[in-house]
């Protein structure tokens, strides 16, 4: 690096692996709704892996710090709802159906606080991208994730989510590589 001027092959190889990771992870439908597909992963794999090269680049450490939270609290909720549900499945033989209907809800409820959380440190994470690449639809990304996952539980969450995950394909693939500087 010279003169504050990032690394361009870093970022050229962010915006590349950032944005297949973020389509991949769009096609794999793991933007809330559980059961990870292979194709989700990999995608969020990609994902991880361009956000450390945007946070090495830019020399601010908490934009992967707030993503590593976001992946772990996600996968937390989902072993914690999945966990739920085989107990809420299991228990319905035993204790009536009425129980395990209020256990699914007591498990989707956590489930969601769990997802508000981790869309908390997504949407932090690249507000900090945002303003460090001046590219701003990262900022939009994650505050349209955020309110989703805030709303789901009335259902149009849902909508957001997506127009956040297709916001981020996109803000991965119009990432500035040539005449980025660090701001502060």
């Amino acid at each position: 690096m010279n003169s504050g001027l990032y690394d361009m092959t870093k970022l050229e190889d962010a915006k590349i692996i950032g944005g297949i990771g973020s389509l991949l992870f769009l096609l794999g439908g793991m933007g809330f709704w559980g059961k990870p597909s292979l194709l989700a992963i990999v995608g969020l794999v990609l994902m991880a892996l361009a956000v450390k090269y945007i946070a090495d680049e830019t020399r601010e450490k908490s934009i992967f710090d707030n993503f590593v939270y976001f992946l772990f609290l996600s996968v937390l909720g989902l072993i914690i709802a999945t966990l739920v549900g085989i107990a809420s499945l299991v228990g319905s033989m035993f204790i009536g159906r009425f129980a395990a209907i209020l256990s699914a809800i007591v498990s989707f409820f956590f489930y969601w606080i769990i997802l508000v959380a981790s869309s908390f440190f997504l949407k932090r994470s690249f507000e900090t991208i945002a303003a460090k690449t001046e590219n701003s639809m990262f900022s939009t990304a994650g505050k349209l994730y955020f309110i989703g996952a805030l709303t789901i539980i009335i259902m149009i969450g849902f909508l957001l989510v997506f127009v956040a995950l297709l916001l981020t394909v996109i803000a991965f693939f119009t990432l500035k590589t040539t005449g980025t500087s660090l701001t502060s």
